[in-house]
């Protein structure tokens, strides 16, 4: 990823609507079915392609966090304090043993990997059995533009494709669903029409007033209550999954 990109991700992420309204949504999802991971300092959690860190104080709040993330640059930006440990290393091929972690997260990664199958196959690997696995992907491949050319993305997923992909591999998908839906219009719109324009490939981070920003960070939050209540959306710009590892997987 450019790393302009990255300084961009460290400056916003606890601000701009879209990094804490997906947190909020990640952190309802993981207090309903991680019920017991909350506070329990032994759970040893991984998460795959920690970037700059920003996932971090979600993840904290359940267990010692390990990051791992392929790019110098973004490890250099975290604040490394706050994690049990950091690892320069790719998702398709985790410096980690078999049945390690009681959970691995993997947050908006999956779409820059060329081999998706191979880094889902990591991810399996290193879960004990009966362990929790998380993911967020960008929707549909028609909304693709300069945004995802910035960040270097592969590819964009339907929810059908994602789930076959995930249980392919090996994964018992629990809940699945669509979110950032209630601004899936506007953000559709403005995607198609820079696409249009054929501008600068740059990720689209549009600078709102605070009341405005803060709006969307609202209607986010009502998702997060909607999903809470196993409501699932039908269309989203981004797919949220909870899957397990299985008790028994051969591999």
């Amino acid at each position: 990823m450019n790393p302009k990109e990255y300084q961009k991700m460290k400056e916003l992420k606890n601000t701009y609507w879209w990094h804490v309204g997906r947190r909020f949504i990640i952190l309802t999802i993981m207090l309903k079915h991680f019920k017991n991971f909350i506070n329990h300092r032994k759970r040893i959690i991984l998460d795959a392609g920690c970037g700059t860190g920003g996932n971090l104080t979600i993840l904290k709040k359940f267990g010692k966090v390990i990051g791992v993330d392929e790019s110098r640059n973004a490890l250099q930006r975290v604040e490394k304090e706050e994690f049990s440990k950091l690892v320069l290393g790719e998702v398709t091929k985790l410096p980690f043993p078999d049945n390690f972690f009681d959970c691995v997260t993997l947050f908006d990664v999956l779409e820059h990997i060329e081999n998706d199958e191979l880094a889902l196959r990591e991810c399996l690997r290193v879960l004990k059995a009966g362990a929790a696995f998380m993911l967020t992907v960008p929707a549909y491949q028609w909304l693709w533009s300069g945004h995802d050319e910035a960040l270097n993305h592969k590819r964009r997923y339907t929810k059908y494709g994602i789930i076959e992909k995930m249980k392919k591999v090996g994964f018992d998908i629990r809940f699945a669903s669509y979110m950032t839906t209630l601004l899936f219009p506007l953000m559709a719109l403005y995607r198609l029409l820079k696409r249009k324009l054929k501008n600068q490939k740059e990720a689209s981070y549009v600078r709102f007033p605070l009341f405005i920003n803060n709006l969307f960070i609202i209607l986010l939050r009502l998702e997060a209550i909607a999903l809470w209540l196993r409501i699932t959306f039908p269309f989203g710009m981004s797919i949220i999954v909870y899957a397990k590892k299985p008790t028994s997987v051969s591999r």
